[in-house]
């Protein structure tokens, strides 16, 4: 139990039950390069403005951030041991009736009953154990939610209504949930043609 008694004698020492186990990650090498010609290298020269090779390195981080940032959201489109966000099959998923439209068409019925059980549910979905830190949802619905909030005469937008609820049922130390608009979520942007919004807690541990 953990308990010891200091005056009978029974100072033994209960073995917690945990364990090391190893973790197997999947490593990924990425590198490209770049090339230039004789021709580039006089024009630059000549113009004496600019730094060609510079440039064309600027040009390949571009080309890499793009890269991690599809990787991060949508999994890599040749390896399936690389999966994103999006297509994680190890993420909790919630289809059916709780989210059936975009939030900023919510009706104001919709949408206050959307606000008292988000986090609720994925607090359930949790075991009981965990508060979300970042909401990510569609660039355009994330957009559209600058309109005020439905069947209300205030000019208080929906974006910050949420902001404020979320913010206010976590009430952690940071108190703070970081909604973040992502043009992946927008069905366009996907593989699965899907809107998809996730409310999850951002731990490097976890």
């Amino acid at each position: 139990s953990g308990f010891v008694r200091d005056g009978g004698g029974d100072q033994r020492l209960s073995m917690v039950d945990v364990a090391v186990d190893g973790v197997t990650t999947y490593i990924a090498n990425w590198i490209k390069g770049v090339a230039y010609s004789l021709i580039d290298s006089e024009m630059a020269l000549r113009a004496n403005s600019w730094d060609l090779v510079s440039e064309l390195h600027m040009a390949r981080k571009t080309n890499w951030d793009l890269l991690v940032q599809g990787i991060a959201m949508i999994g890599s489109k040749t390896d399936t041991r690389m999966p994103g966000l999006l297509t994680n099959t190890n993420i909790n998923t919630i289809t059916g009736t709780f989210l059936t439209k975009a939030i900023s068409s919510m009706s104001d019925s919709e949408f206050q009953a959307f606000v008292q059980d988000f986090v609720a549910t994925y607090f359930t979905n949790t075991g009981s154990t965990a508060l979300p830190n970042t909401f990510v949802l569609p660039f355009t619905d994330y957009l559209a939610m600058q309109t005020r909030v439905p069947g209300t005469v205030t000019l208080l937008p929906m974006l910050q209504y949420l902001q404020a609820a979320l913010d206010g049922a976590v009430r952690t130390k940071e108190a703070k949930v970081e909604i973040v608009p992502s043009a992946y979520c927008d069905a366009a942007n996907n593989p699965a043609g899907l809107h998809y919004y996730m409310l999850y807690r951002n731990d490097a541990r976890t």
